[in-house]
Formats: C-alpha cells, sequence, structure tokens
C-alpha cells in the first residue's frame, strides 16, 4: 500500500506489519491531503510507475518508509496470519509449527514471481528497491526507534498528530522474539534478509 499527497509532495510505501497502521493513522488524520493510491503490498517500483503514468516527478516528492528487524519481522508475520482468518497464509500457520513456516517461507514464499499489484511476498529491501536494484526512498523510519524517528515528519508538517501505536498483536507473544527462534531458523533468516540486515542496520 502506498499513500501519496500531491499537494505536499510525499508518498509513505507501506511495508507489511513495520509500523504500517500506526503511521498511515497519524497521515490520515494530519490534514495534509494525503490518499491511499495503491493497494496490496505495492512497492517503489510500483510507485515509480504510478508517477510516470501520471506525469508526476519522481524526485520532487519526499519518499519515506518503516522498516523492522528481520528476526521481529517474521515473528509479527507468523502471528498476524495465525490470527486473521482472512489471511491465505492462515490455515498454513495454524497447521504448522513457527519452525516449519520460517523453512517454506524462506524457501517457497519468497521465490515466487513478482507480480505487479498483487500480493507479492518481498524481502524489506526489494520493497524499497528501484529498478537499478538500490533502495530509492529519501528517509527510513525503524520500528524500534520509531517515536524519535518520527520527529522528521513532523518538522516536515507530514505529521501533525501525537504518535500512538496502533497494534493489538503485539501484546499477544512473547517481548523476546529470538526466543521462538533455533539455530536452524537463525541461519534461514540470515541467509534470506542478508541486505534487509546490511542495509537497515541490524544486527544478525
Amino acid at each position: 500500500m502506498t499513500i501519496i499527497s500531491i499537494e505536499n509532495k510525499f508518498a509513505f510505501v507501506h511495508i507489511y506489519k513495520c509500523c504500517g497502521m500506526t503511521i498511515t493513522h497519524l497521515l490520515k488524520n494530519s490534514n495534509n491531503k494525503s490518499h491511499q493510491i495503491q493497494c496490496g503490498h505495492s512497492d517503489i517500483r510500483d510507485l515509480q510507475t504510478y508517477f510516470i503514468e501520471n506525469n508526476l516527478k519522481f524526485d520532487e516528492y519526499f519518499k519515506f518508509s518503516a522498516v523492522r528487524n528481520p528476526y521481529d519481522w517474521i515473528v509479527s508475520l507468523y502471528f498476524y496470519c495465525k490470527t486473521d482468518k482472512k489471511h491465505m497464509w492462515y490455515e498454513l500457520v495454524n497447521k504448522n509449527s513457527f519452525d516449519k513456516f520460517v523453512e517454506i517461507h524462506t524457501n517457497e514464499h519468497l521465490n515466487l514471481p513478482r507480480i505487479i499489484g498483487a500480493n507479492r511476498v518481498q524481502s524489506q529491501y526489494e520493497i524499497l528497491m528501484d529498478y537499478t536494484g538500490k533502495i530509492n526512498v529519501d528517509y527510513i523510519l525503524h520500528k524500534e526507534s520509531l517515536e524519535k524517528d518520527i520527529l522528521l515528519l513532523r518538522d516536515k508538517k507530514i505529521i501533525r498528530k501525537p504518535l500512538i501505536v496502533k497494534n493489538s498483536l503485539e501484546n499477544k507473544r512473547n517481548k523476546d522474539y529470538m526466543s521462538y527462534y533455533t539455530e536452524n531458523t537463525k541461519k534461514l533468516i540470515q541467509k534470506t534478509f542478508e541486505k534487509d540486515f546490511e542495509a537497515f542496520g541490524y544486527d544478525v
């Protein structure tokens, strides 16, 4: 999903399970004339295509997104799928352990072809990657330091409301996300999301 403001020239690329609900809520309540332009798991390349089709200049817009530690990201995704009966992986996660989900996710889901406009599965790096293979956003917020990182959006008048975290699932699982991992699943995450760890400054 992507949210854009033509008048204020910014675009927020929402990476699933990365503070998206919180930031989207803030944007929609900040009177910045923003609106959603793309559904599903849209990425930077989708946004570039949208700009071309609508005769907008990509470089004139302030583009931002939010990321989180890959270990934490996959635990969050697992528990989200486990509780959302409409999710395509609901049965999968409720029939299998977290270890099995990690194996399937890293070996199968992330190897599916990228289809424009679909709820495709990509790494956080891939979602923010343009057609040259490089990250193409101006600012990246981190879930772990969201309260501090969001100050820049306040300075730019993109967000005007106080930060209220919108997530009901975080309290339903162990706060220590690393406790869900075995040495084998840790290695799978490290290998699969190598660029995420490196690009966004997370320890392997």
